[in-house]
């Protein structure tokens, strides 16, 4: 399961639950909240029209029932010799919180990293999250941008692909790990807590554990080459800890992440 929530009144619905009218707030002149039974059907009418395919629904709720989130697998999209599936992921509120926000990402099979990764290209337009405000207009305002969006998949395909690639291709030592690391950290990208956890998990994907090993992890033998792509999975790694604590958080600051290494790796 992608889904994982914090408190203790949220986790896994199912759409009965989350389409209950009586969560839904009044409108007013200047606000209208997006009931989530219609941002579901409009993600799946959208895809429709535009020959993608949605596949494993997974919702779910928190802060009783003001927050909504869910992912979508997107059939017959994997990427990067099928490490990588692309996904949709979505969020609505009814208490003003979130805005709707709909974005396209990867997870990475072998450790069910679930990475968003949203960019704005200004040579071709492509996007990689939309959104709209909680405003009167808000329907409309988002099945335009949805569309633009979905019209987009091709070429957000490729990006990926281009991306996940790139950072294979970038080899990295240590040293320009360590390097790298500290500066995701002076950026805000990384909580400093966590930056030595981030490293001892790069240095140990290189070796096998063995039973006196001191360091408990779960050890891939996919990352255990030294490129920028592994030094990406030992931050989300690192990062699923918390994920089940703060979701939301969590979700935000891996998308933050994914941006990070793209500035980083992508030069044009």
């Amino acid at each position: 399961m992608s889904m994982v929530l914090d408190t203790p009144e949220s986790g896994v619905c199912t759409r009965e639950q989350a389409f209950l009218n009586s969560l839904i707030p009044a409108s007013t002149d200047t606000y209208g909240a997006v009931p989530n039974e219609e941002l579901v059907l409009m993600l799946n009418d959208a895809a429709r029209q535009h020959g993608v395919v949605l596949t494993n629904e997974q919702l779910a709720m928190d802060l009783k029932g003001k927050r909504f989130f869910g992912t979508y697998e997107v059939e017959d999209q994997n990427i990067f010799g099928d490490r990588v599936k692309l996904m949709l992921g979505f969020c609505n509120s009814y208490n003003k919180s979130l805005r709707v926000r709909i974005c396209f990402g990867g997870k990475v099979f072998v450790c069910s990293n679930l990475a968003f990764h949203a960019w704005a290209d200004e040579d071709t337009g492509i996007v990689g999250e939309v959104g709209h405000r909680h405003t009167i207009n808000v329907n409309e305002g988002l099945w335009g941008r949805l569309d633009a969006g979905l019209s987009q998949i091709d070429g957000f395909r490729m990006k990926q692909e281009r991306f996940y690639d790139t950072l294979v291709n970038a080899k990295l030592d240590r040293d320009a790990a360590f390097a790298l690391i500290m500066r995701a950290g002076q950026a805000g990208i990384l909580n400093k807590s966590k930056l030595l956890d981030v490293a001892d998990e790069w240095k140990n994907q290189e070796r096998y554990p063995d039973t006196h090993d001191e360091y408990q992890r779960e050890w891939h033998p996919e990352f255990r080459d030294r490129n920028a792509f592994n030094l990406l999975n030992a931050c989300t790694q690192v990062e699923k800890t918390r994920l089940k604590k703060n979701p939301v958080t969590s979700n935000m600051d891996t998308l933050s992440l994914s941006n990070f290494f793209h500035k980083e790796f992508i030069k044009n």
